[in-house]
């Protein structure tokens, strides 16, 4: 690989490459036109004809939106492609490879995480669906029979069911994120039971028997038990993650493109990908690690197709489909001009958003289920900008001050008000992970309804009524002005 950026390369025009192009313009045509699973959208040829490239563009671009499992390909009489539905945890990895080179931290992580897992708790308890209850009960006793269990693998397992028993998507795909980013930062901190896998050390089977017993106490409808045990959880994570070798638990990449390889073979391994191939999967994560290990900065160009084969080990198509997956999410770019070809770019906040309130909005997600997270999602932003307040006493964002000066607030129903009021959060804090989520929210909500106008199915409400209100909005940002991050969380979840 090469470490210097040519003049040339800086100079060209980046853009992603005509397959990548074609998928996304056809992924969202998916999504906007309102095309149904099972839909079909005719023959590979025919779709050629149409966005008039060639049979091998076309074949490139299809498996790109085969990847995010949003067509699939079937043979026979009525064969063609056809409208697929995403699996969850093609949205998880996608977050997940974002974030992971983010500069999230554990701390970030750990505590958005308690956040989530007391959403899923309190839905998981009550879940009435026979179909969900009789899974989770099953596998409890499947798990709880299997003496050969206890890895943290199998900490994921149970903890998936959790989610699955919440019976909520977006609760689903947010906490499968957080899950494979726990165990990806566990990996590159060099946390030793994360990176030896294995049942010897005391930490990871008390984590195992705590996630046992969190499904447990969801399952009995004990919600403060599933709550107890989910804490506990969260502080064996955190030890875990003390164990590294680091104190400030940056992440240790080793010194060759092998120590990269098996950290990327182990992060795949626990969470495999349900729409491509492990190989290709693994070496894209590796190239990504391989970019911080190198310090490679946005538009550093990587080598040609035989230097790369010959430094990862693979064949030219796996190689080939590996890198376009790196062009659809951003990480590598090519480029045009005298010494155009691949180099490395930055992943782009607005591209992840972008593709992931895609995804979301093809799998279905509703507002009712967004809802829920909206509200944890406000709770945690309140108390981050009442103590920041309280430590620098810099004044409220603009955008929030904008917001409670905004008297047209007052006209909005409450959903609307309260994603409102996220909208003006969403740069209030550092944590990155609470910047994509709350913002995916956002943009759920507004692709379902106009949070601009009045809702005009609201009921005429009385004086007392919008004096109420004003008042509960009044404490809110008296709390956050002093600082008082116990009050500004109160009042928040009061609106």
């Amino acid at each position: 690989m090469i470490n210097e950026v040519s003049e040339d390369i800086e100079a060209a025009e980046i853009s992603g490459s005509l397959a990548v192009q074609i998928a996304s313009v056809l992924e969202q045509e998916i999504i906007s036109s309102g095309w149904r699973i099972g839909a079909r959208l005719g023959l590979e040829i025919d779709l050629a004809k149409r966005f008039e490239v060639g049979r091998w563009v076309m074949r490139e671009a299809l498996a790109i939106t085969q990847r995010d499992g949003l067509t699939e390909m079937r043979r026979g009489r009525n064969g063609g492609v056809y409208v697929s539905a995403p699996p969850a945890n093609v949205v998880a990895t996608t977050m997940r490879n974002y974030l992971l080179f983010a500069g999230v931290t554990s701390s970030q992580l750990l505590q958005i995480k308690r956040e989530l897992d007391g959403i899923a708790c309190t839905l998981a308890v009550a879940e009435e669906s026979p179909q969900l209850l009789e899974q989770s009960y099953k596998l409890l006793a499947e798990f709880k029979a299997d003496n050969n269990l206890g890895d943290l693998s199998h900490c994921y397992e149970i903890y998936r069911q959790v989610l699955r028993l919440s019976n909520n998507r977006l609760v689903q795909v947010f906490g499968e994120t957080l899950s494979q980013l726990a165990f990806a930062v566990g990996i590159c901190i060099g946390s030793p039971e994360f990176v030896n896998n294995s049942n010897d050390v005391n930490a990871s089977m008390q984590l195992w028997h705590n996630r046992i017993y969190q499904l447990e106490r969801a399952l009995a409808g004990d919600l403060s038990g599933a709550l107890q045990a989910a804490g506990v959880a969260h502080n064996g994570i955190q030890k875990l993650y003390e164990a590294a070798p680091t104190k400030d638990q940056r992440f240790i990449l080793g010194d060759s493109f092998e120590h990269t390889r098996a950290k990327a073979e182990q992060i795949i391994n626990v969470f495999p990908s349900q729409s491509t191939g492990r190989r290709q999967e693994t070496l894209v994560l590796q190239i990504q690690l391989d970019t911080l290990r190198l310090n490679y900065l946005p538009g550093s160009p990587v080598g040609s197709e035989d230097e790369m084969m010959e430094i990862y080990g693979v064949g030219r198509n796996v190689l080939r489909e590996a890198i376009r997956m790196l062009e659809r999410d951003q990480v590598v770019v090519t480029t045009v001009g005298r010494n155009g070809g691949l180099c490395i770019a930055a992943p782009s906040f607005t591209n992840i958003l972008r593709k992931s309130v895609m995804l979301l909005q093809f799998m279905g997600v509703s507002t009712e289920e967004a809802a829920p997270m909206i509200r944890v999602m406000l709770g945690l932003a309140c108390e981050q900008v009442a103590l920041k307040q309280a430590l620098n006493g810099a004044g409220l964002p603009q955008a929030l001050a904008d917001f409670f000066a905004d008297a047209n607030t007052q006209q909005l129903d409450d959903d609307c008000l309260r994603v409102e009021l996220l909208r003006a959060m969403v740069n209030a804090t550092d944590m990155v992970i609470f910047k994509l989520f709350a913002q995916i929210l956002v943009d759920l909500h507004n692709n379902q309804t106009s949070v601009a106008s009045i809702n005009d199915e609201r009921e005429s409400a009385d004086s007392d009524t919008d004096e109420l209100r004003q008042d509960k909005l009044q404490r809110l940002q008296i709390s956050l002005v002093e600082g008082d991050a116990l009050a500004a969380r109160r009042s928040v979840n009061r609106l």
